[in-house]
């Protein structure tokens, strides 16, 4: 039991963060037309802004999807015991339906966290469990729309004891760069939009405001700041972005510094 049953929060205060494991696919073997160029700064400030908040980051360049399956079952087979939670994160190209690339073959975005339930990586069940992707959901675009300023604004009973159940899909977090059937956007020369704005966000927030406030402040600084900028192809001119979050998160995350925290 990592944390009481009726607690607000995570405990977060074990010997160490835990594991932040990203993968990032910048070329891939079926076509060097699908070359994610910028990838490599998006790496760069997740490493730094990850780093800050004390985890320990492992980074797997252009993985083939059996690599992608290994790493991930060694990671599940760990002891995860003295970690407050874990943290994976996809780089990659995606399609409807949560599919996503590896440098070989697509794969269903499940495929990341389902090794991860309470009943398969027991060390890491009660604890948050965080799955971060940066890959098109779709090939829709958003055209926004205006707002403009107006003066005018319009359970069940149960008995408290020293041990309690929970569900295997408890405690996970998805956040995608973009809403479902969306395109996401990418500077090749500064990286995406999404991991750029989140690790803005982690830089100036990361140990004082809670994971959900965090990621929504995201989703505003993406919605408000940015608008793709491509005067030759007028149909992706001017398009906007906002990410989502699928959550069954049942207390709050708060990245409480670390003594060993990097700066």
């Amino acid at each position: 039991m990592p944390v009481e049953m009726d607690a607000n929060c995570y405990n977060m205060n074990h010997k160490n963060r835990g594991k932040c494991i990203i993968f990032n696919q910048e070329d891939f073997i079926v076509s060097t037309e699908m070359k994610r160029e910028g990838s490599k700064n998006d790496v760069k400030r997740l490493e730094k802004s990850f780093g800050n908040l004390g985890f320990d980051i492992e980074v797997y360049n252009n993985y083939r999807f059996d690599e992608i399956q290994d790493v991930l079952k060694k990671v599940s087979q760990l002891d995860h015991t003295d970690n407050d939670c874990l943290c994976v994160i996809a780089l990659t190209h995606g399609y409807s339906k949560n599919m996503l690339w590896a440098s070989d073959s697509m794969y269903d975005s499940k495929d990341l966290w389902k090794i991860f339930t309470a009943d398969k990586c027991l060390t890491l069940a009660g604890k948050p469990k965080l799955f971060i992707i940066q890959a098109c959901r779709g090939d829709e675009t958003d055209d926004g729309v205006e707002l403009i300023a107006s003066h005018f604004l319009k359970g069940t009973e149960t008995d408290s004891g020293s041990s309690y159940s929970i569900p295997i899909q408890a405690d996970f977090l998805l956040a995608h760069s973009s809403a479902e059937n969306y395109y996401t956007w990418r500077n090749p020369d500064e990286g995406t939009w999404y991991i750029q704005s989140l690790c803005d966000v982690l830089d100036e927030h990361g140990t004082s405001m809670d994971l959900m406030n965090i990621l929504t402040t995201t989703a505003r600084k993406i919605a408000t700041e940015h608008a793709s900028v491509n005067p030759l192809f007028k149909t992706l001119d001017n398009k906007k972005q906002v990410s989502s979050v699928t959550t069954t998160l049942i207390r709050s995350v708060y990245f409480s510094p670390k003594s060993k925290q990097v700066t």
